[in-house]
């Protein structure tokens, strides 16, 4: 069974992700929401997404241009 391209991507990059987030936000919290549930966010919207892409590079793609749009 093949794994899917985002679970892969947020089990191998969700804590560099965090500790990009963290220093960011400077350790700080936004609205309530911290680092690590802006990660969890933004996998859970590509995850959403997914059937709506054709291939693994644009789910990449969005996975990037989601990170940034967190921020």
């Amino acid at each position: 069974m093949m794994e899917n391209v985002i679970d892969v991507f947020y089990r191998e990059k969700s804590r560099d992700l965090v500790r990009f987030c963290d220093m960011i936000l400077h350790y700080r919290m936004i609205g309530g929401v911290d680092a690590e549930d802006i990660v969890q966010r933004v996998a859970v919207k590509a995850w959403e997404k997914q059937h709506q892409l054709i291939t693994q590079q644009q789910i990449l793609q969005l996975l990037q241009v989601l990170v940034i749009l967190q921020q």
